[in-house]
């Protein structure tokens, strides 16, 4: 054990670096051939404004759009993070490969950050290289790292860890203009980490605790500390301003709905306890990992306060000068949970809430300082022979944790795998129902897909009973509007044009104004001879939208058929003056006029 520990205090920084770095893509590599899968087809495939680098500042003056059945509620402004994602588009266009090396590359050069910045606040190699490596390795890390629109939890990591890092350069023995720069350096990454991800906003707390934890008269007075945070307090509330100028609110309503915000209180406890699990036993990790706050809470509220029991047990028992770290990697645990712990409100459906590993990326620094050091002075005074043991126990440790990494990174392969194995743990969410028939009907799986979309429809409808007479009703009505749509394309495919009239009928009860579903219902009117009821639909498309050129060409269509040579001409040539390179009525149209040539 002393052996290991001396071999790292004998390590340099280039060293720490070359290791990070080597361990960091070998375990990530498998992750790095991914092709883009669910948020990522989103934020940049789908995104339209993805190759728009040169207006990039117009980003900081409006939403980014949302893939989330949450986005009703958590609208997102991240300006500098949709910035990047154009810088990349311009750089590697649609190259998934590419994305996924720079994620792995930022959390690598993150675990280096931590490293450094343990460095700086203690003077212990080990306990620095230790805390680093294991975030580098654990497992709950995959989700942010191998899903590339993960970035964000990466890019709020690298600012806050740079902004540390320059505040405590400030307040070392250097030359004045050095502190001024440093500090300055601080408080240019701190606002920038606040327009890559919200959750920037609580970093102050995160420093006051610091200060409250290192305090030392000898070296300063207070004053000049509260200047320093001064800085701090000032862009945050610049920044809260300008969000609620863009947004219309700063944060999303606290006490709209009073009874679901206790429930969401009371399910804190919970929430802490399957953190806390997640980080010393990384099991049955998944995407879309939820709690129901209608369930019973009260065994993991003993739990956690038999936990925070021991803990205070282990505070005692500490020695005052370690104590100031333990207490200090606990602050920044907590702080930096505040913003994911359904206080405001991040609802996946129903009575589901977000507990999302990717939300522990940060937070997991000060989970495993005080660890480390709880850990440290536990075995300080135990035999060689334990040190040992301890030794070959956290070896292996190590070891499980990589190979967990691992495999947890295949699931993100694909939309298939990764939502089978959300199924196998969530089978209540309607949603991810949703989402895997849509992978399955992209892979020409139209039965599964089929089977997934009747699941989420029973699912669904359960919740528009459950929610009547509620503003949450009409939202759960657009999925079932969704769902019949879907099922109705998925009929079309394997030819039972009957069910996919039914299908497409049933979401125009929820929605007869949808001028999509009259086009696509007219299609199959058309599939099957019914002329008449095809021009009804298209016709009524158009009257909706009468720019919907899809629809148009399908009524020249019609016509057509119904030998109104003139009618179908004029439409399309409608639809060419409008856009002369839509294929459909350019082919129309030529064979058209070679009917009508004698």
């Amino acid at each position: 054990m002393k052996r290991i520990q001396d071999e790292i205090e004998t390590l340099k920084l280039p060293q720490v670096i070359f290791i990070f770095l080597l361990v960091g893509l070998t375990i990530y590599w498998n992750s790095v051939m991914h092709p883009f899968v669910h948020d990522d087809v989103v934020f940049i495939q789908k995104n339209p404004q993805i190759g728009d680098l040169r207006n990039s500042v117009s980003a900081f003056f409006q939403t980014s759009f949302s893939s989330n059945a949450t986005s009703i509620i958590n609208v997102y402004y991240r300006p500098l993070l949709e910035t990047i994602y154009r810088l990349e588009f311009r750089i590697f266009h649609f190259n998934s490969y590419w994305y996924h090396l720079v994620n792995v590359l930022i959390h690598t050069i993150n675990s280096i950050l931590v490293y450094i910045f343990l460095r700086l606040l203690i003077n212990h190699k080990s306990i620095a290289f230790v805390i680093g490596f294991l975030f580098l390795i654990h497992p709950v890390q995959s989700e942010a790292v191998a899903c590339i629109s993960g970035i964000s939890n990466l890019l709020f990591a690298w600012t806050c860890l740079l902004s540390f890092i320059f505040y405590l350069l400030s307040g070392r023995d250097k030359k004045l203009h050095q502190k001024v720069l440093c500090y300055i350096l601080s408080l240019a990454f701190f606002s920038m980490g606040l327009f890559v991800k919200e959750q920037t906003v609580v970093f102050p707390l995160i420093i006051l605790v610091y200060e409250i934890c290192f305090y030392n008269p000898a070296k300063g007075s207070r004053g000049i500390k509260s200047l320093h945070l001064l800085g701090f307090v000032v862009i945050s509330l610049g920044y809260l301003s300008f969000r609620k100028l863009i947004l219309g609110m700063t944060v999303a309503p606290l006490f709209t709905y009073p009874q679901e915000l206790w429930l969401r209180l009371c399910a804190i406890p919970k929430t802490i306890f399957i953190y806390l699990t997640l980080l010393i036993f990384p099991h049955n990790l998944h995407y879309y990992r939820s709690l129901d706050i209608l369930k019973p809470y009260v065994g993991s509220f003993i739990l956690l306060i038999g936990l925070c029991g021991m803990i205070i047990k282990l505070i005692r028992l500490i020695p005052a000068a370690q104590r100031r770290l333990f207490y200090f990697g606990l602050g920044w645990f907590v702080i930096s949970l505040l913003p994911t712990l359904n206080i405001l409100p991040l609802i996946i459906e129903y009575s589901y809430i977000f507990i999302a590993e990717h939300f522990l990326y940060f937070p997991m620094i000060g989970f495993f300082l005080s660890l480390v050091v709880g850990c440290a002075y536990c075995i300080k005074n135990v035999s060689e022979k334990d040190k040992n043991n301890f030794a070959f126990v956290f070896s292996a440790i190590i070891l499980i944790f990589v190979v967990m990494t691992i495999k947890q990174n295949i699931y993100w392969r694909g939309e298939i795998p990764l939502f089978k194995r959300t199924l196998k743990f969530e089978p209540q969410l309607g949603r991810v129902h949703i989402l895997l028939a849509k992978a399955y009907y992209s892979d020409r799986q139209i039965d599964k897909a089929m089977e997934e979309y009747k699941r989420a429809l029973e699912i669904m409808t359960g919740y528009v009973q459950k929610a009547q007479g509620t503003q949450a009703e009409n939202f759960y009505l657009g999925f079932i509007k969704g769902i019949h749509f879907d099922l109705g394309h998925c009929y079309a495919v394997l030819g039972d044009l009957f069910n996919s009239v039914r299908q497409y009928q049933e979401a125009l009860r929820i929605d007869p104004r949808d001028e999509v579903i009259h086009n696509n219902l007219g299609s199959v009117y058309l599939g099957l001879n019914n002329i008449d009821l095809a021009m009804k639909h298209f016709q009524q498309a158009l009257k909706l939208n009468p720019l919907n050129l899809m629809a148009k060409n399908n009524l020249a269509i019609c016509y057509i058929q119904k030998e109104n040579t003139q009618e179908a001409e004029r439409l399309l040539r409608e639809i060419l003056k409008t856009d002369q390179y839509f294929s459909a009525a350019q082919q129309n149209l030529e064979q058209l006029l070679m009917k009508k040539t004698p």
